[in-house]
């Protein structure tokens, strides 16, 4: 039997696939090319790295926090995770590592790219939602924590170019955990009242 991946053994694993698709790029004395060619050298090892992303986001939504108390039953998996910022810590790890995925020439060619910041602003969202019902069941996340996720969450929406993906996930946030969203960021977020 192979064990059920934990979030650090999926952190270690992406770093691993991240520097494989680094060391496919063709050798070249002004660094790293974004031309067709270089593309379909790469294109491989990126296409490995954004399906393990969303394997690993599969496998922790479906055994991880969203819908954790319905799950775990008698002969059914207890949770793979205990807390949101493992989750969370998950997801970190995996936006930067999609951010890192080169931008080439083609638009057409940086759909996967663009289609694993998709995947993870889903994730966000998810995550996000998860969390918020896992405060409603009575637990308790710090502020601290909240404001390194909202700082986590508008970074990665801005540096990727793309608002709109990550626009979802950060109203969510908003509305859940809107105080903390509109400190961490130092101004006044749009639900908060304060």
């Amino acid at each position: 039997l192979v064990p059920k991946p934990t979030v650090n053994s999926a952190c270690s694993q992406l770093v691993r696939l991240e520097r494989h698709m680094q060391a496919s790029f063709p050798y070249s004395k002004s660094g790293p090319a974004s031309d067709d060619y270089a593309y379909h050298r790469v294109r491989p090892a990126l296409e490995e790295l954004r399906d393990t992303i969303v394997m690993y986001l599969d496998h922790f939504t479906h055994y991880g926090l969203v819908g954790a108390s319905a799950q775990h039953t008698a002969g059914q998996p207890p949770n793979a995770l205990s807390h949101p910022a493992e989750w969370f810590d998950l997801l970190a790890q995996a936006t930067g590592v999609a951010m890192r995925m080169p931008k080439w020439d083609k638009p057409e060619n940086n759909d996967i790219r663009r289609d694993t910041l998709r995947q993870l602003a889903d994730g966000w969202l998810r995550a996000i939602m998860a969390a918020a019902r896992w405060t409603e069941e009575g637990h308790i996340v710090g502020k601290d924590m909240l404001s390194q996720w909202a700082q986590q969450l508008d970074h990665f929406s801005t540096a990727s170019g793309e608002d709109s993906l990550f626009q979802p996930a950060i109203q969510v946030f908003q509305q859940s955990f809107g105080r903390n969203y509109a400190r961490a960021l130092g101004r006044m977020s749009l639900g908060s009242t304060a």
